[in-house]
């Protein structure tokens, strides 16, 4: 997915809108928005605590409307009046799909096939204005090339306009933007004006990308990025018609080779390999490289990758030398 984002501050005081991206496990994407009710240092400092606080309980794996519901927990403990919007999705790659919870905030708006819309959320109170607030999640499904972005109020909101005709414009200002940068640059230049900016704004927008027609990528040999290669290998084995068993399997082999140039080709130091797969009247193959040499196995039950791949692919070659090795791995694909 590829992402783009802005933040202006009010002409006059800090004010506390803020914006999040961050990576959640299984290759699952977190954005967040939110706005502090208020200026000046304190909302900036409420922001603060609350941007960590969604981003705390996220990583322990809640979905957006359970981490909603913690940050109001953790809202509804603090002295004094406190109170903010927010909206938290978490983004599916593998499936497509975007889930969003809202406190309060303003509707997502999406852009697909050409066509704009704002997501129609499960209304809820801000954090912190009821205690035991409930939130609710919508799905909202995703193509290839679909654009959504996120933004607070300072962006659309306009005294004496009613905010149903300001998302309104947000969507014809942003109408044929191709991409998260595009995006955020219509909706700031057609909506922001140059001085005078009464309250802060904040959007982010993401693009769901489309895979390439062949993979070629280059990775740190390091053995994080190997859930990373398989996340990316089973999505991009769907798109080219790869039944279950066929990703399962390719995957595993994949996952030898790639493990075999991580542990075994290089000494402890900052290296890299190589992946490229493609794809060719039903026939995949897929090829790892690395620049090291191939150590001998250590300890019992080691080894066996080799043995792996070649029960599993149809074809396995296996080339060493002074440059490194390059491992090349095919199977027609059974659907």
């Amino acid at each position: 997915m590829a992402t783009a984002a802005r933040y202006l501050p009010a002409s006059d005081e800090v004010g506390g809108d803020w914006y999040d991206l961050f990576e959640l496990p299984e290759g699952r994407i977190a954005i967040a928005i939110g706005d502090v009710v208020g200026h000046g240092v304190r909302a900036a400092a409420l922001m603060g605590r609350l941007r960590t606080a969604l981003h705390c309980y996220a990583t322990e794996g809640h979905g957006p409307a359970r981490t909603l519901e913690l940050v109001d927990g953790f809202v509804q403990t603090m002295r004094g009046s406190a109170m903010a919007t927010a909206a938290y999705a978490v983004f599916d790659p593998d499936h497509g799909e975007l889930r969003v919870a809202s406190a309060g905030h303003l509707p997502p708006v999406v852009i697909s096939g050409g066509e704009v819309r704002s997501v129609d959320l499960v209304p809820a109170p801000p954090l912190g204005a009821l205690p035991y607030a409930r939130y609710s999640e919508t799905a909202i499904p995703l193509r290839p090339r679909d654009l959504v972005a996120l933004y607070t109020d300072g962006l659309i909101e306009r005294p004496g306009v009613p905010l149903d005709e300001s998302i309104d414009e947000l969507m014809r200002v942003v109408r044929g933007a191709t991409s998260p940068e595009e995006m955020c640059r219509r909706a700031i230049d057609g909506l922001v004006p140059a001085d005078n900016l009464r309250d802060d704004v904040a959007i982010i927008a993401l693009l769901y990308e489309e895979l390439a027609a062949e993979l070629d990528l280059r990775l740190p040999a390091e053995p994080r990025v190997l859930a990373e290669v398989r996340r990316v290998l089973r999505r991009w084995l769907h798109a080219h018609g790869a039944g279950e068993q066929d990703v399962i399997e390719i995957t595993l082999a994949v996952g030898e080779a790639c493990t075999n140039a991580v542990e075994h080709a290089y000494a402890p130091s900052p290296s890299q390999f190589e992946l490229h797969a493609s794809e060719d009247a039903g026939a995949v193959t897929i090829e790892v490289r690395d620049a090291g040499r191939w150590r001998a196995p250590r300890g019992t039950n080691r080894g066996r990758g080799l043995m792996i791949m070649r029960t599993v692919m149809d074809g396995v070659d296996v080339r060493s030398g002074p440059d490194g090795t390059h491992v090349s791995l095919r199977r027609r694909l059974r659907g």
